[in-house]
């Protein structure tokens, strides 16, 4: 998220006047509200014109004031219609007007973008809207039309449509419980402030915007107002580049799932490929966006959007193919598949008639990916290339293999006619054909195409990558919390990593964010001098060499279980059990909501089934010799045997809730640990499980429970809504917000 920058407001001109309400004005918006404080005194209303670049107004009566604000209404913006589908979902079929008909127009409705009439949940955007596309969905709109959108600090942006037709961002703060438009009075709600501002007689505290009276809303769902909010699968059709990005900045956030792409002529889909991927990447990233290459599928959406009035859209038209090839082939890693993927294999699946071969390199083949240790299993990556074709192809067959080299299948199969390849591994291309020329098969086409493009500032990479997709994975929940509590009233989070990973960095810097964090290694080395049972029970496994006047030589310990697999395990079951029964203890006696378990070997005793979730940090094997190297003084034959006494990364990974990568900088792993804190504040986690605590000391288990607490930035009570099930467990919850 980009940082955001705001147009400049001027000083608001404190002037008070006593018990004055602002009265709407006709053809204002009502959302209800409070009168500011303080406020200023209202000035009488006028509609501005734009004479040769200068802002002239023209004073009217009251009367003809209210009838203009009645009749000059902003026209509605030519934004992307939608054809709405009933309860059932529908097949598009995509063939001829005989073959691929939409739903007759009397099970359709068309639903215009502007509404009159909203809630609050329509009117505020997600973060996800930034400045651009705030400014996309404000392009065709009239002076005074604006957005509301939340930002990542917790405040609001106004972006509002002036006069000159720029769009200006204007801070919308929350202070002290009252919401604040730029440096203007103080309000009670969110939607008071947008009341207030569109009367006609209150001033925008804003430069160049003076005059502007807030109009008409761009909502957040303006399509779906008379029906659901959103659907989990629909389809676009797409006549023009140009409008595109808007198109799909309005869309997205309408579906949850999967976003069809039907490309309609004259557009050409070949020539479009490549483009509508980007867009997509650029305008809904998380969106599984797919342009379908085939006539003959049924594919079951369950809401159709184009610019094409619903009632004039009798069918999805195709310009005929003819395909080139009858059998293709690519290779790749088609890791967390993501578009610049989808680009190469729409392009082989449109140049063949009857297979595509997909190799898919395993094995030491990934092995210098970067952030490998992510990578989805070879059956997992297999199953979405397949399931990517049929779904978009239908008649071709996709033969999918995995591959340990860098030729697989390409230097086998004598049918193959095309191989279809990136720029970057054009030179790949030519060295199949070298290798196909010494076994005397036939040399194949080569197909460049060009990969969506993106940055990532931390890996380096100039396109979009799988690398840059697992990048982005770190911090972030990878699998859902186990079910099972252990501890009532603390969630607790085990921290775990190899030798040499990070680990005690991280907990270090959870400490300074205020958790509580148990270190087990230091906890095991206090029960060596406080355990004398202990001491004795790892004389009598390991021998008197390692114990000394009852102490316990862990210098000497460490260098003789750390070179040896077996070794280790015969330690970690002499004291992890005592461990864990001490840091139970430990926690029992807590009063933190969310308490961390920092230890080495947390997976290899087991502790995973005990903890809510596992947090997991690690570097490459490479980065993890030079660091015992440095740190330890250890030869590159000691750094190994030590990381080999250890389970592997992806071992540690596959029971891992979330995971963390310190090969970057300090400030790069902080950020992954920030916001691996943030989403489980965000989603409550541990939040829920402390209210079910408290509920269950007042109510009874076996009913609905609702608590109602009283919100001091409204002037009405905010309702949170926790069902238990007989068991106590929360089954859901519903928290209002605050405007």
């Amino acid at each position: 998220m980009e940082e955001e920058h705001y147009d400049i407001p001027w000083e608001y001109k404190k002037t008070r006047y006593p018990g004055q309400r602002p009265h709407s004005a006709a053809g204002s918006i009502s959302l209800g509200g409070d009168s500011p404080s303080p406020t200023s005194a209202p000035r009488s209303g006028g509609v501005f014109q734009l004479h040769n670049g200068d802002l002239t107004e023209h004073r009217l009566s009251k009367t003809h004031a209210s009838r203009q604000s009645l009749t000059a209404r902003p026209r509605p913006a030519p934004h992307v219609e939608t054809s709405i589908l009933g309860s059932k979902p529908s097949t598009y079929f995509g063939s001829s007007r005989d073959n691929g008909l939409l739903p007759s127009s009397s099970h359709r409705h068309r639903i215009r973008t502007t509404h009159t009439s909203f809630d609050r949940d329509s009117l505020i955007h997600s973060e996800s809207v930034d400045r651009a596309a705030a400014e996309n969905l404000l392009r065709d709109t009239e002076c005074g039309c604006f957005l509301l959108r939340k930002r990542p600090e917790g405040n609001m942006a106004l972006s509002l449509k002036s006069a000159q037709g720029v769009v200006l961002h204007i801070k919308l703060e929350e202070r002290d419980n009252r919401w604040i438009l730029g440096e203007g009075p103080s309000f009670s709600s969110v939607r008071s402030v947008i009341r207030y501002y569109s009367h006609s007689s209150h001033t925008l505290p804003i430069r160049g915007a003076e005059h502007i009276q807030l109009r008409s809303p761009v909502l957040v769902n303006r399509f779906t107002t008379e029906h659901n909010m959103s659907v989990d699968v629909g389809l676009l059709v797409v006549r023009s580049l140009a409008r595109l990005p808007t198109q799909l900045t309005s869309v997205a956030p309408l579906v949850k799932k999967r976003l069809y792409v039907h490309v309609e002529p004259p557009l050409d889909l070949d020539s479009s490929l490549g483009k509508i991927y980007l867009e997509a990447t650029k305008a809904c990233g998380k969106l599984d966006v797919r342009v379908l290459l085939d006539s003959k599928a049924k594919r079951p959406v369950q809401r159709v959007f184009s610019e094409q009035d619903a009632e004039q859209e009798e069918g999805l038209q195709w310009l005929p193919h003819q395909k080139a090839y009858d059998a293709v082939v690519l290779g790749g890693t088609f890791d967390q598949l993501h578009n610049g993927h989808k680009v190469l294999l729409s392009s082989a699946v449109r140049k063949a008639n009857k297979y595509v071969t997909c190799g898919i390199t395993d094995g030491v083949m990934i092995q210098k990916k970067k952030l490998f240790e992510l990578i989805q299993p070879y059956e997992l990556r297999a199953k979405a290339v397949k399931e990517f074709i049929r779904d978009v192809g239908v008649d071709v067959e996709c033969r999918a293999e995995a591959i340990t080299d860098p030729f697989g299948p390409s230097i086998v199969d004598p049918d193959l006619q095309c191989i279809v390849v990136s720029e970057e591994t054009r030179s790949g291309g030519e060295a199949v054909n070298r290798k196909r020329e010494e076994r005397g098969l036939s040399t194949l086409d080569i197909e460049v195409i060009t990969l969506v493009e993106g940055k990532d500032e931390v890996l380096e990479e100039s396109k979009l990558s799988s690398s840059t997709r697992r990048r982005e994975l770190l911090g972030t929940l990878l699998r859902e919390p186990r079910e099972q509590r252990n501890v009532e009233g603390v969630y607790l989070i085990g921290l775990t990593g190899g030798i040499a990973s990070g680990k005690s960095n991280i907990g270090k810097f959870l400490a300074t964010l205020n958790y509580e964090v148990i270190d087990c290694d230091k906890l095991a080395h206090g029960l060596y001098e406080s355990r004398p049972d202990l001491v004795a029970k790892i004389e009598e496994v390991f021998g008197k060499l390692f114990v000394k006047d009852g102490t316990v030589d862990r210098t000497r310990l460490s260098a003789h279980v750390f070179g040896n697999r077996e070794e280790l395990d015969k330690l970690s079951n002499l004291v992890w059990p005592v461990v864990k029964s001490e840091v139970l203890r430990i926690v029992a006696a807590s009063q933190s909501k969310v308490v961390f378990v920092e230890a080495a070997a947390l997976i290899e005793a087991g502790w995973q089934n005990t903890l809510d979730e596992v947090w997991t940090v690690f570097v490459p094997k490479d980065e993890m010799i030079k660091r015992l190297k440095d740190r330890n003084g250890l030869s590159e034959e000691q750094a190994i045997a030590r990381i080999e006494s250890q389970i592997s990364n992806q071992s540690r990974i596959a029971e891992s809730n979330v995971v963390f990568c310190s090969l970057w900088t300090y400030e790069e792993t902080q950020a992954q640990v920030k916001l691996a804190c943030g989403e489980l504040k965000k989603q409550s986690r541990m939040e829920v499980e402390s209210e079910i605590s408290t509920l269950k000391e007042i109510f009874a288990m076996d009913a609905l429970t609702v608590s109602e607490t009283h919100n001091p930035s409204s002037d009405r009570v905010a309702g949170v809504l926790v069902l238990l099930d007989k068991k106590g467990k929360c089954a859901h919850k519903v928290v209002e917000p605050p405007f």
